[in-house]
């Protein structure tokens, strides 16, 4: 997912001259994306290294994985929010003129 919410980054970032991505500036919506972006990035990333530590046997108390389960949810929440925008951002492009 990490590595999704990147490459959704990338494909943002290329398409920045068109008519669409400079009215989502305009109206502030193209910095809700990015944040989005970034902040599930980070999420996930978190995730990725406690994961990683688990599996390499470090212990963890219980309410830090009751924490660590509400990122993990926390996470796809804003995947979910992102991809709809993503999608709603794909949809909606056309050349610019």
């Amino acid at each position: 997912m990490l590595g999704f919410l990147l490459a959704a980054l990338a494909v943002v970032a290329s398409i920045t001259d068109s008519d669409l991505l400079k009215r989502m500036r305009e109206t502030g919506h193209y910095n809700e994306l990015l944040q989005n972006l970034f902040v599930g990035a980070l999420f996930f990333l978190v995730c990725t290294v406690v994961s990683v530590l688990a599996l390499l046997g470090v212990q963890f108390t219980l309410w830090f994985m009751a924490l660590f389960y509400g990122l993990h949810a926390a996470a796809l929440v804003v995947l979910l929010i992102v991809g709809w925008q993503f999608w709603l951002t794909l949809r909606n492009l056309k050349p610019s003129q």
